[in-house]
């Protein structure tokens, strides 16, 4: 029997991103399915060790940066959401910074931040020039959200150069 494990809102539409069911004879052995909600076509399946997968990380974040690459945000961002979750909630920064690209372009300002914010304040992200001029975050500059996530990036930058500075005093 399938049931939603968890889901995703997406304006007022909720969507399951993956399904959790046991299969007989062994009903403590847990799977999943990352599937489409909208096609129902399946991208995924695996085995689920208390409810997480975290060595299936890389394989499902392939499948997210395939969609991605072919435009097909919907999906990329359920495979990419699918894969933080079952990797108890952490995710690569090229992912995190995908997924956020992904929700600007379907119109999401509130996920993008978030991804972004996890980004930039978890994952220490520090490329100004990177995401100040990646033509997907133009639709966000305006917002007043703006201007602190890069006030955080320009800090992460200045702090990567002042380690280096001191490890090159230290080596020198």
């Amino acid at each position: 029997m399938a049931t939603g494990v968890s889901g995703q809102v997406i304006g007022q539409q909720l969507r399951d991103i993956y399904d959790n069911f046991n299969q007989k004879p062994n009903p403590n052995q847990a799977f999943f399915v990352i599937k489409s909600p909208v096609t129902g076509r399946e991208y995924f399946s695996g085995k689920l060790v208390e409810q997480k997968c975290p060595e299936c990380y890389n394989d499902i974040t392939a499948i997210g940066d395939s969609l991605y690459a072919q435009m097909n945000f919907t999906d990329a961002i359920d495979v990419y959401h699918a894969a933080f979750l079952l990797n108890n909630d952490r995710g690569k920064v090229k992912h995190r910074y995908k997924a956020a690209c992904a929700w600007v372009a379907l119109g999401n300002a509130d996920h993008a931040f978030d991804q972004l914010n996890r980004l930039v304040l978890v994952g220490k992200y520090d490329h100004v020039y990177e995401i100040s001029t990646d033509k997907c975050f133009e639709p966000l500059h305006k917002d007043k959200r703006w201007e602190p996530l890069m006030n955080a990036v320009k800090e992460n930058a200045k702090q990567v150069q002042e380690k280096l500075k001191k490890e090159m005093k230290e080596d020198g």
